[in-house]
């Protein structure tokens, strides 16, 4: 009798634990979504990229930017990730745009999102001068730059913060990591679960030899 139950939860456990670990989705620890460039001129073009892992290999991603006359900006028409869950575009900031620029891109398992700045040349050429870290804004168009680049999302879905550096919040509520985390979880659980049985009949036994020894 015992030995039926022992093996009937080896099965449950090997039936509930393979296609829970079979289906866990490879969460790559600080995949983040940047730019190549953050602080441009209108005309200027920089390159978005979602790095590897970040999406599920081959999902088809979206890309939405808000911001002013956000409608101006030509965004892919189609986007889809490659096999490691990373992708690249390039985006040209229009003649006409100014400010500052939300680029969000969405797939079926994440999102992340990067913060441009567009100022005119003529603004940027006379801040360049006064700025004492070369290729930066300067004054008080540094500054802003700055604090747009050090922006987050509320959300925390892998927005870059961190200035040029691209440094993002590592996606902390990524749909992959959760997944992860509660599929751990059920594991876990299934394996307590298969212990305490087995202590039950480990323990059960060694009272019934003791009373038939008695």
């Amino acid at each position: 009798m015992y030995k039926i139950i022992a093996f009937v939860a080896v099965v449950l456990a090997g039936v509930f634990v393979a296609p829970v670990a079979a289906s866990a989705v490879p969460y790559t620890p600080g995949a983040q979504v940047v730019a190549s460039v953050y602080n441009l001129t209108p005309g200027q073009s920089t390159r978005v990229t979602a790095d590897a892992g970040f999406f599920g290999g081959a999902q088809s991603v979206h890309v939405a930017i808000s911001g002013t006359a956000a409608s101006d900006w030509a965004t892919p028409a189609s986007l889809t990730s490659d096999a490691g869950g990373g992708t690249s575009f390039v985006l040209t900031a229009p003649t006409s745009s100014t400010g500052h620029y939300t680029v969000t891109l969405t797939s079926a398992s994440a999102s992340g999102s990067v913060l441009l700045t567009v100022t005119p040349a003529t603004a940027a050429g006379t801040s360049k001068g006064k700025s004492s870290h070369p290729g930066k804004l300067g004054s008080a168009a540094s500054a802003a730059s700055t604090a747009a680049q050090t922006y987050s999302d509320a959300d925390s879905n892998g927005t870059a913060i961190g200035g040029d550096t691209g440094l993002s919040n590592g996606s902390s509520s990524s749909p992959q990591l959760t997944s992860n985390v509660l599929q751990m979880i059920i594991i876990w659980a299934l394996v307590a679960l298969l212990a305490l049985l087995l202590a039950f009949i480990i323990v059960t036994r060694i009272r019934r030899r003791e009373h038939e020894a008695a």
